[in-house]
């Protein structure tokens, strides 16, 4: 059952209940924290408007998002978007693609160097919004070529779940992290290979959780971010295979594919779940959105990898959670869909005078 469902009755019934630098792949020369704030604008909204969609930046510079839901209390049955749409960042205009052959939310969703998207895990059709026991989590994974508008399925993931992280790293290959399977949450991480097609399965985080953010850095390492963690608590179980007791986290942790390893690094200042992470060019990781224990939040933080530490940035016009964020290549930090409820919201702030590679 889409997980959009989950979140959006959690939110109206209840309140969800150092660092030990790793080594980097290359020594790199300390850079300063970005001393410009965020300047937000309204965009162009989304046609289809939804929560739990994920996006990627494609080869040309713009941005797709796909997948998702508008489901919530008020409409548990409503359905799970195959929609693809694609932002232009430059001319502020949205423009409909092939739609994805499985629809499905809280899926993850990323761009190769090669420049196809694929779309990786999430949320199937088939569960009761009323609780009944399982998700039907999925292992699918479909590639999408811009060039040609058209979508091509692949080898799936060597263990299915719903709300995974999902980043591309530094040797090309794509990393896949954390989730759930019905009540289990996972810190399983698997990488796979799209000149090859083949998958691999990686020493497990330290933390498992689910509903959190993976970045590549330019040294390399990758970051996985906040989320939701394992916590058993006096309320027990929530019937959707959650917990009212699971507790948002501010835990980052560093994987290096070099050593296949795992270190802490410094904590999230603001303890959050289904936000979305993105990495730009001056080595700067960006946290956006997402739910604290209170409600969901409009909080933007800034991770400077080089020194290990947080900064709080002018946060965006509208708090939301299960929202898409993408970095277009002119320097566009897009904030888009989200809910409750159900979004078209596009909001954007420019960081092009950051986008300096590190020295």
């Amino acid at each position: 059952m889409s997980d959009i469902r989950r979140a959006a009755l959690l939110t109206s019934i209840a309140a969800l209940l150092i660092a030990v630098p790793g080594e980097a792949l290359v020594a790199e020369p300390e850079q300063p924290a970005s001393a410009a704030d965020l300047k937000w604008e309204v965009a162009a909204a989304m046609p289809t408007a939804r929560g739990g969609l994920a996006v990627a930046v494609g080869p040309n510079g713009t941005i797709y998002a796909v997948g998702g839901t508008v489901a919530g209390p008020s409409n548990p049955d409503a359905e799970l978007f195959s929609v693809l749409e694609e932002y232009d960042p430059a001319a502020d205009t949205w423009t409909a693609r092939a739609p994805m052959p499985t629809p499905r939310d809280d899926l993850a969703f990323v761009s190769s160097q090669e420049g196809k998207l694929y779309a990786i895990g999430g949320g199937g059709v088939g569960t009761s919004f009323h609780g009944l026991a399982s998700d039907i989590v999925l292992a699918t994974v479909e590639e999408y070529d811009p060039t040609t508008d058209s979508w091509t399925t692949l080898p799936p993931m060597p263990t299915p779940r719903a709300r995974p992280a999902a980043a591309v790293g530094a040797d090309g290959r794509i990393y896949v992290l954390g989730g759930t399977v019905g009540p289990r949450r996972l810190a399983n991480l698997e990488r796979y290979d799209p000149q090859a097609g083949t998958w691999e399965v990686l020493s497990p985080m330290p933390t498992p959780r689910w509903w959190l953010g993976l970045a590549t850095a330019p040294n390399g390492m990758l970051y996985a971010i906040g989320g939701l963690g394992d916590h058993v608590g006096e309320d027990g179980p929530f019937p959707f295979g959650i917990s009212l007791a699971d507790d948002p986290v501010s835990i980052v942790e560093a994987y290096d594919p070099s050593t296949d390893s795992w270190s802490t690094r410094a904590s999230l200042s603001t303890p959050r779940w289904h936000f979305d992470a993105v990495a730009a060019p001056n080595g700067r990781i960006y946290v956006v959105g997402g739910h604290e224990a209170n409600g969901p939040v409009a909080t933007v933080e800034e991770y400077d990898y080089l020194n290990d530490r947080w900064a709080v940035l002018t946060p965006m016009p509208t708090a939301r959670f299960g929202l898409g964020v993408a970095l277009s290549t002119d320097g566009w930090l897009c904030a888009i869909g989200g809910t409750p409820p159900a979004q078209a919201t596009v909001e954007r702030a420019t960081i092009v005078a950051q986008l300096e590679a590190p020295r």
